[in-house]
């Protein structure tokens, strides 16, 4: 009898155990992975609305931009080291006219450039790259006064080497990153 009760008595606590093993896992495990989850969420949420309240906070602090263009200096000039318009340049340029004759507001023009130093043959006129992209944006600026467009709504600027929009490491993405951007903010 006495191992009968032993034996009862390991079946009662293998029994009990588990039931609180069913127990944890049916009830308190799921509690405890929806509340993983929801953490998860909240921060998931947080990182959203953070982004963006800055995305928002940027937008305040920028003015409205109703006009925006970029051209590559191939697309504009005659040559990596000409500051004259080219016929394609004189084009592309032409169908900007339109748009900044309607649109009211100070119009920024960017020159940037890629990253090698300035050519040898601008070297005396240009010592960096900063202000070869200057010299670039304006001539750019002088083109479109010469078509029409008031000369106090521009501003000149240069980015130089330091924007760049693409690799500087290939040919194509240093042609990219040779380029002026036109802008328009009211």
């Amino acid at each position: 009898m006495k191992s009968f009760t032993g034996w009862l008595g390991w079946l009662l606590m293998l029994v009990v155990v588990g039931a609180g093993l069913l127990f944890y896992n049916l009830v308190h495990v799921p509690q405890r992975d929806r509340m993983l989850k929801q953490q998860q969420e909240i921060r998931m949420w947080t990182g959203e609305i953070q982004t963006l309240s800055a995305r928002v906070k940027q937008l305040e602090a920028q003015p409205e931009v109703p006009y925006f263009t970029v051209f590559t200096f191939d697309e504009l000039f005659s040559g990596p080291e000409s500051f004259a318009v080219s016929r394609l340049g004189e084009n592309v340029l032409q169908q900007c006219v339109a748009k900044l004759r309607e649109v009211k507001g100070t119009i920024e023009v960017t020159g940037h450039t890629d990253n090698k130093p300035v050519p040898e043959a601008l070297k005396g006129r240009f010592d960096s790259n900063w202000e070869l992209g200057a010299a670039k944006a304006a001539a750019v600026v002088k083109a479109l006064v010469a078509w029409g467009i008031a000369p106090e709504r521009f501003v000149v600027r240069s980015c130089g080497s330091t924007r760049p929009r693409d690799d500087n490491a290939t040919p194509e993405g240093r042609q990219r990153n040779g380029r002026i951007e036109i802008v328009v903010r009211t």
